[in-house]
């Protein structure tokens, strides 16, 4: 209760937010630290993600999963709207995968 210590109701969304922006600023100094140290090395990057790559590539290899969506999601006449709420998620969740399958063949 929060509300017992005198604390806004929403306290965990704050402290989550704040730590969020804390890891956010961590990792940005970070990463321009590293690229002014030696500069952008793509062969530095592709081996250090090489394990990361190589399980990618177990997972996608021979499934349908990297194949284009039809964009029919939710577009069927009749459909219940916990239907159309699915199958929209899951194309979702398709582009999202296509996504990390690009950025990750561009390494």
């Amino acid at each position: 209760q929060p509300s017992l210590f005198g604390l806004p109701p929403n306290i965990e969304r704050v402290i989550q937010q704040a730590n969020s922006n804390s890891i956010t600023n961590q990792l940005k100094t970070m990463a321009t630290a590293d690229v002014a140290e030696g500069g952008w090395d793509r062969e530095r990057l592709s081996g250090q993600l090489q394990p990361l790559l190589q399980l990618w590539q177990t997972l996608t290899t021979g499934t349908s999963a990297l194949k284009q969506s039809k964009g029919e999601a939710g577009k069927r006449a009749g459909a219940l709207p916990v239907d159309s709420f699915v199958s929209m998620e899951a194309d979702a969740a398709h582009r999202v995968v296509l996504m990390v399958n690009t950025a990750l063949e561009a390494v």
